[in-house]
C-alpha cells in the first residue's frame, strides 16, 4: 500500500510507531549516555582516591627521608665531635711530650 492510498488512519498509526520508535531510540541514547557518565564519575572518584593514596605516599616518603637525613645530620655531627676530641687528645699529648723531652 502506498502512502497516498492508504487510509489516512493508517498513515496515523505508521507514524505513531516511527516517533514512538524515536522516542524509545531517544531513551536508549539517554539511558546509555547516563551509564557512561556515571562510569566516568567512578572513574574519576577512583582516580581522586589514587591522587589521595599517591600524596599520602609521597608525604610518607618524605618524612621517612627527613628522619634519615636527621640521622646522617647528627651521625656526621658525632663524627666531628669525635674527630674533634682526638686531634685534641694528640695535641695536648704533643704538648705534654714536648715538655717531658726538655726534661
Amino acid at each position: 500500500m502506498s502512502r497516498k492510498k492508504a487510509p489516512l488512519e493508517v498513515v496515523r498509526v505508521v507514524r505513531a510507531h516511527t516517533v514512538d520508535d524515536r522516542e524509545v531510540g531517544a531513551q536508549q541514547v539517554i539511558e546509555r549516555a547516563d551509564d557512561r557518565a556515571r562510569a566516568a564519575e567512578r572513574r574519576a572518584d577512583e582516580a581522586t582516591r589514587l591522587e589521595g593514596a599517591r600524596r599520602g605516599a609521597l608525604g610518607e616518603a618524605r618524612a621517612a627521608l627527613d628522619v634519615v637525613e636527621k640521622h646522617q645530620a647528627n651521625a656526621r655531627a658525632r663524627d666531628e665531635r669525635e674527630a674533634a676530641a682526638r686531634l685534641d687528645e694528640a695535641a695536648e699529648d704533643a704538648f705534654a711530650a714536648r715538655f717531658r723531652v726538655r726534661t
